[in-house]
């Protein structure tokens, strides 16, 4: 460093991130050999790698997406199969690296290897590795010693600290009066104006917000989730801390206007990003807020299957990248505001189509994505064309048979939920909880929580389906029409007015009485059970008795002193004990570092009967990576 660089900024990468930054890297670096080599070859064209749909991928994705790559190059230029090999080498070495200081080395070779430029004595960047990753830092510079700045940065950044400062004020400033009972003053609803025109200006809101959390381990297991386009919800749902009480916060167009065909205009519709982010400064971090954003844009449309009158894509394979870049860039808009969870309809695809779409989705969309969740959206009242079968697709027409599928697809697609949803071209819907047997919705809700999956129902239902959806076990339920004043004009149409608090409450009431009940609490334990097996780290004892209660909970008409002396089995059990006093607080922390904790738990208990290196080793590689907050890591290690 020079004399000149007195201060700067450095970024902390953790391990787990610090992996995909350095194979990645090796990725560009060949590439950039490749093209040297067809330079060489011919100065008449020289070849680009064609853009590829992004999808979500693990570190071992990426090592075999570079190897496949390196082997490729190596077949067009035997030439430089000695140095694919090599690109492939260094990019495996990332994998087992337990420290940032490993991982720095293994930059420096790459740097060498490759033949990139040194430092120079201009050079203002450093990165220093250590036990829990590195620092990638950027020095300041002076003018007469690096050359003219390009200017405006430092100011940009000024003015847009100040104003996420201020968004964060007017949040603080909402949330100490929905506290206190009592409606902003005509002052402070200037100053919230203001701070609305601050987020239309495109400020962001800090990023500081309230996730959906984990089947099992949340405060309220079924959440009703609210719905209204917006403006609703920022004059009432907003204002009032009783209605945030279990409760998601879903802002969606829900007004269908002349239109009722679903074909020809959605159900439910994109919100206005605008609307969502006005709602999101208000509710700040006391509830999760949601968003639907709709089913596929097909460039080239939509034609009815000949058989079914299903539409279906006109020109899926050409109309994939836009549709996919179109609905990832309107969740990412969506999640850059602190939306927990953006809903996508899965219509008029195949179902290997659906799975590449959510691929395609859940590959390109920037989030958190272990706090911000994709929602796969499914019509039980439309028809899946089922081409997994070679040569020999077949339509999936009965409701239970789509909602089974809608599991498989959803958790083969790489998205966290899955939603069933009824809406039809009805003015109001028929109650979708009727679909089903209560042991029905039961079963196919406790298959979905064990594949790792949140849950979520919508469609024609009030506070008295609330119970059957809470001894389901379904962590959403979407309710908006019967929440709202509603009337009839002249012609027998029904208007919708403004959301009713009192109806509101009457349903949160209902669910948290059914939830109190002996049969509540047993499919809040079903579920928690339910995560554990999911997450792998269930004992044996315990999944006997979760398979004792699912049968218990199944039964026409459950019998409360069977699930009693179920849950009574459990609560003898110390590993039981132990996660009991673990759920009491892990809705503060990390959802991944929540899990990584549980995982600690059933391995400190594991070890009393039997210890070997190998957990030894990851019980400290984990706790370690939970000390550093490491969420990239923990994820990979609990992967």
């Amino acid at each position: 460093m020079t004399a000149a660089m007195t201060s700067g900024v450095s970024r902390r990468i953790a391990l787990g991130d610090l992996k995909f930054l350095v194979i990645d890297e090796v990725r560009r670096l060949l590439v950039e050999e490749k093209q040297a080599a067809e330079r060489d070859a011919s100065t008449d064209f020289i070849a680009r790698e064609k853009a590829q749909l992004i999808r979500r991928r693990s570190l071992r994705d990426a090592v075999l997406e570079l190897g496949a790559l390196a082997d490729a190059i190596a077949a067009i230029f035997p030439e430089l199969i000695k140095r694919t090999n090599k690109a492939k080498e260094l990019a495996a070495k990332a994998l087992p690296a337990a420290t940032g200081s490993e991982m720095k080395h293994l930059i420096d070779e790459i740097i060498a290897f490759f033949r990139q430029p040194p430092d120079s004595s201009h050079s203002v960047v450093t990165i220093t590795g250590d036990d829990n990753g590195a620092i990638f830092a950027i020095a300041s510079k002076s003018e007469s010693d690096t050359g003219p700045t390009q200017g405006g940065f430092a100011e940009a950044l000024a003015a847009t600290c100040n104003a996420q400062k201020f968004l964060a004020a007017v949040s603080e400033m909402i949330h100490g009066a929905r506290l206190a009972g009592r409606k902003l003053s005509g002052i402070e609803q200037f100053v919230r104006a203001a701070a609305f025109q601050a987020l239309e200006a495109g400020t962001s809101l800090p990023p500081a917000y309230r996730g959906i959390g984990v089947s099992g381990f949340r405060p309220y297991q079924t959440s009703l989730s609210l719905a209204d386009p917006g403006e609703g919800h920022n004059l009432v749902t907003c204002l009032d801390a009783r209605l945030l009480a279990g409760t998601i916060v879903h802002v969606e167009h829900i007004d269908r206007g002349n239109v009722t065909d679903r074909e020809i205009v959605e159900a439910y519709r994109l919100p206005a990003p605008l609307n969502a982010a006005r709602v999101r400064l208000q509710v700040g971090t006391v509830a999760p807020c949601t968003a639907y954003i709709g089913r596929a844009p097909f460039e080239n449309g939509a034609r009815p299957d000949a058989a079914t009158y299903v539409p279906m894509a006109a020109v899926f394979e050409e109309d994939l990248l836009k549709a996919a870049h179109m609905i990832a860039s309107a969740c990412s808009v969506m999640f850059a505001n602190g939306i927990a969870d953006c809903k996508i309809a899965m219509e008029r695809m195949t179902v290997t189509q659906l799975v590449r779409f959510m691929e395609a989705i859940s590959g390109n969309v920037l989030r958190d994505r272990s706090r911000q969740f994709l929602s796969a959206a499914f019509n039980l009242n439309v028809p899946l064309l089922d081409d997994r079968s070679a040569g020999r697709p077949r339509w999936i027409g009965e409701k239970f048979g789509i909602a089974e599928v809608a599991i498989e697809l959803a958790s083969a697609g790489g998205f966290e939920k899955v939603t069933w949803d009824g809406a039809s071209n009805l003015a109001t819907s028929e109650p979708i909880i009727q679909y089903f047997t209560e042991a029905q919705w039961l079963e196919i809700i406790h298959r979905a929580h064990e594949h790792g999956l949140e849950t979520y129902v919508s469609a024609g239902m009030d506070k008295q389906h609330m119970p059957a959806c809470v001894f389901s076990g379904v962590d959403g339920v979407g309710i908006g029409t019967s929440l709202h004043y509603r009337k009839q004009d002249a012609d027998g149409k029904y208007i919708m007015g403004e959301l009713k608090p009192d109806a509101i409450l009457e349903v949160l009431q209902v669910r948290d009485k059914a939830a109190a009940t002996t049969r509540g609490r047993g499919a809040e334990t079903l579920v928690m059970l339910d995560r554990l097996y999911f997450e792998k780290i269930l004992p044996g004892e315990c999944d006997a008795l979760r398979a004792e209660l699912f049968a218990a909970l199944s039964k026409t008409a459950p019998s409360d002193e069977e699930i009693r002396n179920i849950l009574c089995k459990l609560d003898d059990l110390a590993f039981w004990k132990a996660i009991i006093e673990h759920k009491r607080t892990c809705d503060l922390f990390h959802p991944v570092i929540a899990q990584a904790q549980r995982r600690l738990i059933t391995e400190q208990f594991s070890m009393v009967l039997e210890s070997t290196s190998a957990k030894v080793a990851l019980h400290a590689r984990l706790s370690k990576a939970i000390a550093s907050t490491d969420i990239t890591e923990i994820m990979e290690v609990l992967r």
